[in-house]
């Protein structure tokens, strides 16, 4: 019951954002296109929820991964006040909040995939670690492949939708920066997931043991 209070709160708190986001952003094409999928990453978890309910650990870093992405639709990736601030007084070269969802674009596939992996038992422990670093690259690269051509079907200024920020290998670093996200679930996140995962297992089977024959 506690969990999902939680969920409901996190639900209602993306929302919330998502309204503040739509109020005058820095540009409202840009807005459209980087709020979608925030949009579709939580109707999809409101959908599986009773099929297939993820660990909290998941839906954690789901919630703080779609608040960032309506952060990011609202100020543009390179133009996040607070990383602007940081910019300037740590001296870098660019305002690194892309990074920050970039990272995060590898957190969240992995922490899925992860977890499917292996409650499905779709392959062996030992090619866990894998499969979950080659996913989360593929997807990585498949989004930057698809912004690409998105912009340059639909005529976009191309440094501004792509928020390269004068960096002729930012996509590179995209890529990079998915890959440590997804490195970063598998070292120091999958203990805690596992445990989640088995706490998960003993519950449905205390729950099945308690439920009388019909």
């Amino acid at each position: 019951m506690r969990e999902r209070v939680f969920y409901i709160l996190m639900m209602i708190s993306v929302v919330g954002v998502w309204i503040w986001s739509a109020i005058q952003p820095a540009d409202r094409k840009l807005w459209f296109y980087e709020m979608i999928p925030a949009v579709l990453l939580l109707l999809a978890l409101i959908l599986t929820y009773r099929s297939f309910p993820f660990t909290p650990l998941t839906y954690f870093f789901a919630w703080v991964g779609m608040i960032v992405m309506l952060i990011g639709a609202h100020y543009t990736y390179g133009g996040m006040p607070l990383f602007d601030m940081l910019k300037n007084a740590c001296g870098f070269s660019r305002n690194h909040f892309d990074r920050v969802g970039h990272f995060l674009q590898g957190v969240l596939p992995s922490l899925f995939f992860r977890e499917i992996l292996i409650r499905r038992n779709l392959v062996h422990r030992s090619w866990v670690w894998f499969f979950v670093i080659s996913i989360s690259t593929f997807f990585s690269a498949g989004y930057e492949i698809f912004e690409f051509l998105y912009g340059r079907l639909m005529g976009e200024n191309m440094e501004d939708f792509l928020g390269t920020q004068g960096d002729q290998w930012d996509s590179h670093w995209d890529i990079i920066s998915a890959m440590l996200g997804s490195t970063f679930v598998l070292v120091f996140l999958s203990g805690w997931q596992d445990r989640l995962i088995q706490k998960e297992k003993q519950m449905k089977k205390r729950t099945h043991q308690t439920t009388p024959n019909r």
